[in-house]
């Protein structure tokens, strides 16, 4: 996964929740940073601040689109922040917005799908992997 915001303390607790769920995953700072990354590595999903510095995260949307990957851009409100899923393996999304509650337990959806198709894993890791996945969903779910 790659996580882009210009202001790293809010994408703390996103970050603990990615390490958590065992994802690896790569921070940019700014659109430019991670359309670098994008070029580098392909990314299954990107979650993004709408509002970044150098422009607007939806900069980063032809990219996403041709690594068939997903993108969720978040806006900040006053109890947290909207989730827009903007791309879905690689479609324009027309879905409303996820509060964050919903958001962590759609990515949990999405980590699953992944790692319940990734065969480099053996089915003990998996196992353990989905577990724990598990746990966090319950978790984000309250």
């Amino acid at each position: 996964m790659l996580l882009v915001d210009d202001f790293p303390v809010p994408s703390a607790s996103v970050a603990r929740a990615l390490t958590s769920l065992q994802c690896e995953w790569t921070y940019a700072a700014s659109c430019e940073e991670a359309l670098a990354a994008m070029e580098e590595r392909k990314f299954g999903v990107v979650l993004s601040k709408f509002k970044l510095a150098d422009g607007s995260g939806r900069k980063l949307i032809p990219a996403v689109q041709m690594a068939s990957a997903w993108l969720f851009l978040s806006f900040p409100v006053e109890n947290g922040c909207w989730w827009i899923p903007v791309i879905e393996a690689g479609r324009l999304s027309v879905k409303a917005a996820l509060h964050s509650r919903e958001f962590r337990i759609a990515l949990v959806e999405i980590v699953k799908a992944k790692v319940a198709g990734a065969p480099q894993e053996s089915s003990t890791e998996r196992a353990t992997v989905l577990e724990n996945l598990n746990l966090y969903a319950a978790k984000a779910a309250g």
